[in-house]
């Protein structure tokens, strides 16, 4: 089954307080307006095929228009067109996979679930990064799980402390899929500290 991540707790508190907000009729027309400008927006991306790029574009929006947007785009992304476009996007990682269709539709629908909640969670983060972290988190969750748990500050910034990892974990890391993942490939960088850091916001 696919691994679902959970909500940061400061988006559910923001959820209700936008909630509570829109009970009156200023509110209830706000909120229609925000909808209408986030179809239009997410229509032109569309047709310029790069309805992700309309996040980091659209700049300086209110509270309730960018949270519209964001629902729009994660309904843009489960149309026919977007998971065909997804599916082209990620056969480049297609070796770090089990070399079977039903692998690859995994991937996709893991995919899809992390980057709808990430993309809802205001945590915007690059698919080549999403691709990267999702491999791991179904193939390896163990290590997924523990490269989380093994994140600290030091004076040079935010680090994996290797010595926590524990020896199953260690055994993995000479996989040549998991050397890839944390090394880069040919097509891809490596996954990056940063990335681990922000899916750790997802745990329950």
């Amino acid at each position: 089954s696919t691994p679902v991540p959970g909500v940061p707790q400061e988006v559910k508190e923001g959820f209700w307080s936008h909630l509570l907000g829109i009970k009156s009729k200023e509110g209830k027309e706000d909120l229609r307006d925000a909808e209408e400008k986030a179809k239009q927006l997410v229509k032109d991306a569309g047709e310029s095929g790069d309805v992700m790029r309309i996040l980091t574009e659209s700049r300086n929006l209110k509270p309730v228009e960018e949270d519209m947007l964001r629902r729009a785009v994660v309904l843009e992304l489960a149309t026919p067109k977007e998971l065909e476009y997804t599916e082209h996007a990620l056969k480049k990682f297609v070796t770090l996979i089990e070399s079977n269709p039903r692998s690859m539709k995994r991937l996709v629908n893991a995919y899809n679930t992390y980057r709808a909640v990430a993309t809802l969670s205001y945590v915007d983060i690059s698919s080549d990064q999403l691709a990267l972290w999702t491999i791991l988190s179904i193939r390896w969750p163990m290590l997924a799980n523990t490269l989380m748990d093994a994140l600290e500050e030091t004076d040079d910034g935010l680090k994996i402390n290797v010595d926590r990892l524990g020896e199953e974990c260690r055994l993995l890391l000479a996989d040549e899929n998991v050397k890839k993942i944390l090394r880069g490939g040919d097509e891809f960088g490596p996954l990056e500290i940063d990335t681990v850091r922000k899916f750790s916001r997802f745990r329950y």
